[in-house]
């Protein structure tokens, strides 16, 4: 994956793992870049995962900007946590609400 403000390549399990927070309503991740120190926000499907942003200033529509298949991914939410099963790890991402 690459970020989309700086193009900086990393690793799904590496944002997952250092994920500042998540929208679980959303299925989505803010990432922060350590290359540019900017956010990315990652959405999880059924078996693939986006990179998106926002095209609105409100939040309220988005656009892919890149689209990953990913057969290893499974995504539960909760009130609190986003619950995210990637390559036999499960990670839990807090929610931002």
């Amino acid at each position: 994956m690459n970020c989309i403000n700086c193009k900086a390549s990393f690793n799904l399990e590496f944002a997952l793992s250092n994920s500042v927070f998540s929208w679980p309503e959303m299925q989505t991740i803010w990432y922060v870049c350590p290359d540019c120190n900017k956010g990315n926000h990652i959405r999880f499907n059924s078996q693939k995962v986006e990179l998106i942003k926002s095209v609105t200033n409100n939040g309220t529509s988005w656009e892919t900007v890149h689209d990953y298949f990913e057969p290893t991914i499974d995504v539960r939410i909760d009130s609190t946590y986003l619950h995210v099963w990637f390559n036999g790890k499960h990670f839990e991402i807090e929610s931002r609400v």
